[in-house]
């Protein structure tokens, strides 16, 4: 990993210190709208991940019928199984209408940032049936083995957790609300723009300093 050398040090001194204070509050402020919905941070980010997926759907089964994935997509969404028929463009109506594949236990836990093994726990927290341990979960989620691979798990939003979601949602726009009406107008722009510069940096870094990401990929089957 390399570093821009060029930036001034009191510069660098005052950004981490602002990180830092934006961390703490962000977590402060997770903290109190999630123990409202009853669910902790990584069960919210899991129903969130899951009711996107559900309703980008019809959007990646358009894009299935064209063969307009990418690479990575169509690990995640098509069965190795039918494969070969959307490389060649050979899918039929009654397959593409069961595609886009739920997302799997892995794809879930890669977003999140978690072992899969974290993620079957989030999952007994969140589930519509009885865990392994015995234990019934919310009924927010429904898991299913792969038809093409039993050793998969596939996860799916259900109505009650799509509820939820919904829920959160109206909290999160009366906080956001709340919170620019104690920025000036005039600066709203500027600070979306900023934190827009923010979120792409982080994200494309964390892959870089994040030493424990294989060792989750191999604490899932697939």
């Amino acid at each position: 990993m390399t570093t821009n050398t060029n930036i001034h040090p009191e510069l660098l001194t005052q950004f981490m210190s602002l990180v830092e204070q934006l961390s703490l509050l962000t977590d402060r402020s997770n903290f109190l709208r999630q123990r409202c919905s009853g669910l902790g941070r990584m069960e919210c980010q899991t129903l969130r991940l899951l009711e996107d997926f559900r309703c980008s759907k019809p959007e990646l089964r358009e894009r299935i019928r064209r063969q307009e994935l990418t690479e990575h997509e169509v690990e995640l969404y098509v069965p190795r199984t039918l494969r070969s028929e959307y490389e060649h463009g050979e899918l039929t109506e009654a397959q593409l209408e069961e595609l886009p594949r739920d997302l799997s236990m892995k794809a879930l836990a890669g977003m999140i940032g978690v072992a899969c093994s974290r993620m079957t726990r989030i999952g007994d927290t969140l589930a519509d049936e009885r865990s392994a341990r015995g234990g019934r979960g919310k009924g927010m989620i429904h898991r299913a083995p792969s038809p093409d691979d039993r050793r998969v798990i596939l996860i799916r939003i259900t109505e009650k957790g799509s509820e939820k979601v919904r829920e959160q949602e109206a909290r999160s726009r009366e906080f956001t609300t709340l919170l620019l009406s104690r920025i000036p107008a005039d600066q709203h722009r500027k600070a979306l723009d900023g934190l827009e510069h923010y979120r792409a940096a982080l994200e494309a870094i964390l892959p870089l300093v994040d030493p424990d990401a294989n060792e989750r990929d191999r604490d899932c089957q697939e």
